[in-house]
């Protein structure tokens, strides 16, 4: 009897996790952190080879192979721009600032002029009071009267300056915010592990990791877009405790 044959397809979705390794290789498995959906995951693997040709046969034929390198590579599409991952993309380093208030910052420490900006240095600003330093009893302004005030993106306008008397100062409230400074970070190495589905075997899971890798910083951030912005990584494998890719999956 003909052995039955058994067709292994393969299409794939699942979830991409990363978490931070040691310089001396050790994966640090406990922050491991789903980044989200990832549209597309890829693994490359390219070789260097060196060929030698005989020279006695005289048809020049290759005689020897010697393979000087083999890299694997990895590409991944991540659609969620929260910090973290714009912090992975970018070697970013992270500032967290509290929800807060301010007392009396300076706004403008010279006379502005009508049609100029000001800018607050926290986002999320509400109860804004402006003040100038009149001697005596200091003028409180009005807003719609003497500037306009984008709440969100704390930036402001003059819009009447007459009698004000320098420096005028804010008080405010503020929200929390996490600030991103790009490159400001070494390099850190990443683990990567996919938990895979096999959508064309019934779902059967399918394990790939990458335990030790170098990420790129992401080449572009696409701001203005019609479609829904992605974030590209590209990173390369780096062997580390005799690993270097792994492929799980039932016998």
């Amino acid at each position: 009897m003909a052995k039955e044959y058994k067709t292994e397809y393969y299409s794939g979705q699942g979830r991409v996790f990363l978490y931070p390794v040691s310089a001396s290789g050790v994966p640090q498995l406990n922050k491991m952190r789903w980044v989200g959906n990832v549209p597309k995951l890829a693994i490359g693997v390219e070789t260097d080879k060196a060929e030698h040709k005989e020279s006695y046969s005289g048809f020049r034929t290759t005689d020897k192979v010697i393979t000087k390198e083999i890299k694997a590579t990895f590409s991944a599409t991540l659609e969620e721009f929260n910090a973290e991952n714009l912090r992975v993309a970018f070697r970013a380093a992270k500032q967290e600032t509290a929800a807060g208030s301010v007392a009396d910052a300076v706004v403008a420490n010279e006379t502005p002029v009508v049609g100029d900006v000001f800018v607050l240095p926290h986002l999320g600003v509400s109860n804004l009071v402006l003040t100038d330093s009149k001697t005596g009893t200091p003028v409180t302004l009005e807003e719609g009267k003497h500037y306009t005030f984008d709440a969100q993106f704390s930036r402001g306008e003059w819009l009447n300056v007459e009698g004000l008397k320098t420096p005028v100062k804010a008080a405010y409230s503020h929200a929390a915010s996490v600030t991103l400074d790009a490159m400001g970070e070494a390099a850190q190495a990443w683990g990567l592990r996919f938990e895979g589905l096999n959508t064309a075997d019934d779902n059967t899971p399918v394990l790939i990791e990458i335990p030790k890798t170098d990420i790129n910083p992401a080449k572009t951030l696409d701001l203005i877009t019609e479609e829904l912005g992605s974030l590209e990584l590209e990173g390369t494998a780096l062997r580390t405790n005799g690993q270097f890719v792994r492929i799980t999956k039932l016998a």
